[in-house]
């Protein structure tokens, strides 16, 4: 989050690892400040992230096959 209050220049990358298909978004983010727990909060912290997409590019990647491919044991548990 300090990085986003300093600069406020941002970009995601989403990889769909099963046929390679990206989507780059790049723009600015803000940092909010509401009320832990309230609309919009971010897992109670308190704080959520508006992005403002500015450009945006898909394309394919050369990946490896996505029995290669393993999650991160540090994302979060999915959400139903």
């Amino acid at each position: 989050m300090g990085n986003i209050a300093v600069d406020p220049t941002t970009s995601l990358l989403f990889i769909d690892f099963t046929n390679g298909a990206a989507l780059h978004l790049s723009g600015t983010a803000e940092l909010e400040w509401v009320t832990p727990g309230g609309p919009g909060d971010d897992d109670g912290t308190g704080r959520r992230v508006r992005f403002h997409p500015e450009f945006t590019s898909t394309n394919r990647l050369a990946l490896a096959t996505g029995r290669d491919v393993s999650y991160s044991p540090h994302n979060p548990a999915l959400q139903p």
